[in-house]
């Protein structure tokens, strides 16, 4: 499947995201969410109020993805109201369903 994902074009926001990807992992997610039908792109590196960077994030819905849980204080970040997930996409999609967001 995944050898499917690299070989199909993607929607010109979702290629901009895919564009801006500095890590393979970045990478394959952000393959793998455009796949999914209505998901909202999300914002690359976005930085939180604390100055936490978010390696995908939906602001709107304070969810985001967090590849390396270590590099960010998940505690404050929960404790603030956001929802943090790893790169497990149907997590990610069944938070932004949860969220109105699809």
């Amino acid at each position: 499947m995944l050898q499917l994902l690299l070989q199909v074009s993607l929607d010109p926001p979702w290629q901009a995201l895919l564009d801006q990807t500095v890590s393979d992992a970045e990478r394959e997610l952000v393959k793998l969410l455009a796949a999914h039908s209505g998901l909202p792109v999300p914002e690359l590196g976005h930085e939180t109020e604390d100055g936490s960077v978010l390696d995908l994030a939906w602001p709107d819905q304070r969810i985001a993805v967090v590849l390396d849980p270590e590099s960010v204080d998940t505690a404050s970040l929960i404790a603030d109201g956001w929802q943090l997930c790893g790169a497990d996409v149907p997590t990610v999609v069944e938070r932004l369903l949860a969220a109105g967001r699809i």
